[in-house]
């Protein structure tokens, strides 16, 4: 007689693969953010007037622009691009709003469910930094998407606003500029200039 569990494995395996095949089998490489490509060039893209970043470090620009692909939950989104290498490193979603702690972690845990089921669960981490986050990494591209909510400001120790950011990065480029931007601070704090 066959025992019931060796028969039943196999069906409740094939239960699970059917029941969530884009899951199981297919994850998307990281490749842009908002309708801005990681990698591709910062020239054809549409600048918020006014908006550039002054403390970039040599090399580099960061700079607020209108993405092609608006998303709802963000108000502003900024770009890091290497001018050397003529390439886009790192785009980033805002939006500072009044509210709790728990909204908005609420809704960073939202955007980090669509992610995953975007680009599957290559690898999550999640720490506490300036508020709760989350990393996926994509090893085959070199890139990752990085998504916090922090404390902006409180008053009378009652915090009142929390930035929602996601940041998409090619990894070893968005270490050179945080370096260079470490050198720079650095140096201004040694020369005092």
């Amino acid at each position: 007689m066959v025992s019931t569990r060796a028969f039943m494995f196999p069906i409740l395996f094939a239960l699970l693969l059917c029941a969530s095949p884009a899951r199981v089998l297919a994850a998307e490489p990281i490749e842009s953010a908002f309708g801005i490509p990681l990698g591709g060039s910062p020239s054809g893209l549409q600048y918020v007037p006014n908006k550039h970043i002054p403390a970039s470090p040599p090399g580099y620009i960061e700079a607020e622009v209108i993405p092609p692909v608006a998303n709802p939950k963000f108000l502003t989104y900024r770009v890091i691009a290497d001018l050397d290498r003529k390439r886009i490193i790192a785009v980033s979603g805002r939006r500072a709003k009044e509210g709790s702690r728990s909204e908005c972690l609420a809704e960073l845990r939202e955007i980090e469910g669509i992610l995953v089921e975007k680009y599957g669960r290559n690898v999550i981490e999640e720490f506490d930094g300036p508020g709760p986050s989350f990393m996926l990494v994509d090893r085959t591209t070199g890139r990752d998407v990085y998504g916090t909510c922090e404390l902006r400001a409180q008053r009378g120790g009652v915090p009142e606003h929390y930035l929602l950011r996601i940041d998409y990065n090619e990894i070893d480029s968005r270490l050179a500029y945080e370096n260079a931007r470490q050198a720079q601070a650095a140096k201004r704090n040694a020369t005092g200039l």
